[in-house]
């Protein structure tokens, strides 16, 4: 959201002209700027706290020639929302695991997954890789055998459970990941 849309928003839902918001929302940001350089935390209720933390100097390396740089120790701004912000935010994510029927699936899915064995990847993955990929890769390096766990698979976990996650897959590209960063 703009500067300009939250004072037009603000004013609409405080019933304040827009010119008199301005100043207001102007004026919170001014003070919260003076706050955070007096290392004071601002608290805004139902929204979190804006503080300032201290980052002690670390050295680094240079990518292109591998020299040593020394970055001093500064402030830096950081936030923490409020209990309420993160409910709010954690209710517009489905947390899928919840369900005892996705916890079910998942089970399913790592139990085939062992009968499989060798959780060596066929290339490096990264684990980011889109699970059609994923089920491709499966299906050139297991053959028959993930056709016959993906048919168990289909034959154990309602649709509309596979329809919102793939397990079966989610499981392999997991487990090749992890043996890709271990070598």
């Amino acid at each position: 959201m703009k500067w300009s849309n939250l004072i037009a928003r603000v004013a609409e839902r405080s019933g304040v002209p827009r010119k008199d918001t301005q100043k207001v929302l102007t004026a919170l940001v001014h003070e919260t700027l003076e706050a955070l350089t007096n290392d004071d935390a601002v608290l805004i209720r139902g929204l979190g706290t804006f503080e300032t933390r201290w980052r002690a100097h670390r050295v680094l390396r240079s990518v292109s020639s591998g020299e040593a740089i020394r970055l001093d120790g500064r402030y830096v701004p950081r936030f923490k929302p409020s209990t309420r912000l993160r409910r709010i935010l954690a209710a517009q994510t489905p947390q899928l695991w919840q369900d005892p029927a996705h916890q079910a699936a998942l089970d399913v899915a790592e139990g085939l997954f062992k009968g499989l064995k060798s959780a060596v990847a066929p290339r490096e993955i990264e684990g980011d890789e889109e699970l059609s990929d994923i089920d491709q890769l499966a299906a050139t390096t297991w053959g028959a055998a993930w056709a016959a766990a993906r048919q168990e698979y289909i034959s154990k976990v309602p649709a509309d459970i596979r329809d919102q996650r793939d397990y079966l897959t989610v499981v392999v590209r997991k487990a090749w990941a992890l043996a890709g960063s271990a070598n």
